[in-house]
């Protein structure tokens, strides 16, 4: 019996350390009925929380990766905040990288959504644009450029900048 606990013991041990959440659940799932050290199930534990946290979170973001519709985006921004704020309730440390590919995300999103509305607002205007309409345009794909929202996008609004400034200047001209 004291060699089953040891191997036990050894297995979920090793799960810990590998921090992969398949193999820590399976570890778990075997010992559920083995008197094994308890500091170590309880590691053991803990740790599976946070692995179970960061694979939704990361299955999420990937998921999400693309919106065809930037209504969506909105959402999206709020169900990963969710997720992120449901660990912070669990007590659960989150990875800093996984935390900044969160962030990064949602800058992307929200930089996203705001380049696509503005864009589809302006579309309908192009004869009547006035420069601060351009230079808003301008300033939103800066910042989408920053945050690498997602080139189509850029590209669009671009073109849409460059005709707004066309009927600009052949107003001027007129």
């Amino acid at each position: 019996m004291a060699d089953q606990i040891a191997k036990h013991e050894n297995h979920l041990d090793t799960a810990i350390e590998a921090q992969n959440f398949e193999n820590l659940d399976k570890a778990l799932n075997d010992c559920e009925k083995i008197d094994i050290d308890a500091k170590l199930k309880r590691r053991a534990q803990v740790m599976h929380s946070k692995l179970g946290q960061e694979l939704k979170i990361n299955e999420f973001l990937t998921a999400k990766d693309h919106h065809d519709d930037y209504k969506d985006i909105r959402n999206d921004v709020h169900r990963i905040n969710m997720l992120v704020q449901e660990a912070e309730e669990q007590n659960i440390e989150l990875d800093a990288d996984l935390v900044a590919k969160v962030n990064a995300f949602t800058s992307r999103l929200i930089s996203e959504r705001n380049l696509r509305k503005q864009r589809e607002l302006y579309l309908e205007g192009i004869s009547t644009s006035d420069n601060a309409q351009v230079e808003k345009l301008q300033n939103l794909i800066t910042d989408a450029e920053k945050k690498k929202v997602e080139e189509d996008y850029i590209k669009s609004a671009s073109k849409l900048t460059s005709q707004m400034s066309g009927n600009i200047k052949a107003r001027d001209t007129l």
